[in-house]
């Protein structure tokens, strides 16, 4: 082999080894296939699109205040929540009534609390967590619509033991409570505000015995009316200073008569801030008309307009709960898995739900315990509503 033949094949190695190099490098102006993407794919193939997540709302969160007082079997009947202390009202907490009867559609106090958030300062308004078998809700409340009541029962100014009490201002010293009167009781002179603390303060209307801060009656079970007209003077001691005078009305003049000395009678008046109790002229009594019923008349509460909803649902897991006010949308609770949600617009993100209702066990979903305030409504993210199935369907029951 000449010398020339062996550099031209040194050349050609040279050269080949060259452009196989390259080749891998991927330096040779070449590109290898890429792999499809996925706007390339098959529609059929493509998993299906699950609801947009949405972005996170600000959620009502309440402060830890001076106190708080918790309560077991809490309904709330006309409470009015707002998203901040004095703000736009979104929801409505109000006891279920059906056809006059509380109640029906299940035990009183079953799944139901409450806890309420004292607040520093002058009372204006208060936070409160409320729990229903179906709803768990946080928010404000104004003052005035606080169901406050004592822990137990006391007397105060000698002739009234309160069951209501009126919130005045809270600090780290103490609770300032005073009574809340009935108008049919008038005051001659003030009647001053208590300091408290909080566990003297209850939620429950059954908390304070009344009966067990009366005087002893020396009569059993004996009413009388008081007669309506002028304004009969109450006394602490008989025929002594009117520390009250009591104005009846037709619907509320039954008293119970615990003593009669001379020419008066010593009598306990229930009302709805509570019981007062003291000495009036016997000449202001008359009595009851045969088979009349002493007591109170009872209220009846309005149902609420079903809301038209589109589909059923029931979840196996919480599903947050939105307020929207104004087109202001804030986190102010959850759903309780289980319940059924009835939706009335599924719309991304955020679907609009009815007011949820207990469950129907065949003579129709009873009415909502809670409500949108005016002009709010109420929602869920459209996309926790994925994985929910479609309420079971029920064969109407019938009375046998």
């Amino acid at each position: 082999m000449t010398s020339s033949a062996a550099s031209s094949r040194r050349r050609t190695f040279a050269a080949s080894l060259a452009a196989f190099l390259l080749s891998a490098l991927g330096c040779d102006g070449t590109r290898a296939p890429s792999a499809p993407t996925s706007s390339s794919a098959s529609p059929s193939a493509a998993a299906p699109q699950a609801s947009a997540q949405p972005e996170a709302l600000r959620a009502v969160e309440l402060p830890e205040g001076v106190c708080r007082i918790a309560a077991k079997g809490f309904r709330g009947e006309g409470l009015t929540l707002r998203l901040t202390p004095g703000g736009r009202a979104f929801a409505i907490v109000g006891e279920k009534r059906a056809g006059g009867m509380v109640g029906i559609f299940g035990t009183a106090g079953e799944g139901r609390a409450a806890e309420v958030v004292l607040l520093d300062g002058p009372a204006k308004s208060f936070g409160i967590r409320v729990e229903n078998p179906l709803l768990v809700l946080r928010g404000f409340t104004d003052v005035a619509d606080l169901d406050l009541r004592p822990a137990r029962a006391s007397i105060v100014g000698g002739f009234l033991v309160p069951v209501r009490l009126r919130l005045v201002s809270a600090s780290s010293s103490g609770v300032e409570v005073a009574a809340q009167l009935d108008k049919e009781v008038e005051i001659v002179g003030n009647l001053p505000a208590q300091r408290v603390t909080c566990a003297d303060l209850s939620l429950d209307p059954a908390a304070a015995d009344v009966d067990a801060a009366l005087p002893a009656a020396t009569k059993k079970d004996t009413y009388m009316l008081l007669r309506e007209g002028d304004p009969i003077d109450l006394a602490v001691e008989p025929a002594g200073t009117a520390v009250a005078r009591l104005r009846p009305s037709s619907s509320s003049s039954s008293v119970r008569v615990l003593e009669t000395k001379g020419k008066s009678t010593r009598i306990a008046w229930s009302l709805d801030g509570g019981t007062v109790f003291g000495w009036v002229a016997s000449s202001s009594l008359e009595k009851p008309p045969e088979g009349r019923r002493p007591g109170a008349e009872g209220r009846m509460r309005a149902t609420p307009p079903e809301e038209k909803t589109v589909e059923s649902l029931v979840c196996s897991q919480d599903v947050p709960l939105v307020a929207d006010v104004a087109g202001e949308r804030i986190t102010v609770g959850h759903v309780r898995a289980g319940t059924v949600l009835g939706v009335m617009e599924r719309a991304a993100p955020y679907a609009r739900v009815a007011a949820p209702r207990g469950p129907n066990h065949g003579f129709g979903a009873p009415p909502p315990e809670t409500t949108a305030a005016e002009g709010a409504t109420f929602r869920v993210p459209a996309s926790s509503l994925d994985a929910c199935k479609p309420e079971p369907s029920r064969a109407p029951a019938t009375l046998r």
